[in-house]
């Protein structure tokens, strides 16, 4: 890992992956990106980053499944709390979005979310 500013990113589309990454750089950014759910996961386990941005439903595109998230906010979210990292969950349905929020994960709709700001906004 970078001595840097780091992200973890999931995303199943590669072109927001593509997104994510230019805008992740232009902050100082080194991004670490995986498409699946497994990986996301590990990722979290094995390295601390300074930020998490996913799909909220990661691995499973237009369902309703949490689940990957819930396990990486489990994993970070000790740090989060003590702002230490940052994470946002993100998904293009709004039903998601409203299931991550009710179990206490940060998350905002992905057709809203703007990562500049969300990166330049104070923890």
């Amino acid at each position: 890992m970078s001595d840097g500013l780091t992200a973890l990113v999931g995303m199943h589309d590669s072109n927001w992956i593509d997104i994510f990454e230019g805008n992740l750089k232009a902050k100082g950014y080194v991004m670490t990106a995986v498409s699946n759910p497994q990986a996301m996961i590990k990722r979290a386990q094995e390295a601390q980053y300074d930020c998490y941005v996913m799909d909220l439903n990661l691995g499973f595109p237009g369902d309703l499944f949490i689940t990957p998230a819930e396990k990486v906010y489990a994993i970070v979210k000790e740090r989060v709390e003590a702002g230490k990292a940052r994470f946002i969950g993100i998904s293009v349905d709004a039903k998601t979005v409203a299931n991550a929020v009710d179990a206490g994960i940060p998350a905002i709709n992905k057709d809203t979310f703007r990562l500049r700001d969300w990166l330049n906004a104070e923890r």
